[in-house]
């Protein structure tokens, strides 16, 4: 992640098991944890299609289920790579 993050001001993070699937930007400073799925992307076009209503209903409908609150589960494989990106 450190090396991927070289020469960026800011990434994208979202936590992995979230009732609502919110994105955020984090300083490059910032160390995420395992629990955090990182975008080492810094543009704000890509922001903006991961925290698009199309990209939130998608992750809800690809996404596995977690926990006593069934709380959706974002991840590599079936909600970010299966996405069609504009």
């Amino acid at each position: 992640m450190r090396e991927a993050l070289i020469g960026k001001l800011r990434f994208i993070a979202t936590p992995r098991v979230a009732k609502h699937r919110i994105f955020v930007w984090l300083p490059s400073e910032v160390l995420a944890n395992d629990r955090t799925f990182v975008f080492a992307r810094d543009d704000d076009y890509f922001f903006g299609i991961l925290h698009s209503r199309l990209h939130e209903v998608w992750a809800l409908a690809t996404s596995s289920r977690h926990g006593v609150g069934n709380d959706p589960t974002y991840n590599n494989t079936t909600c970010f790579e299966t996405f069609p990106f504009p």
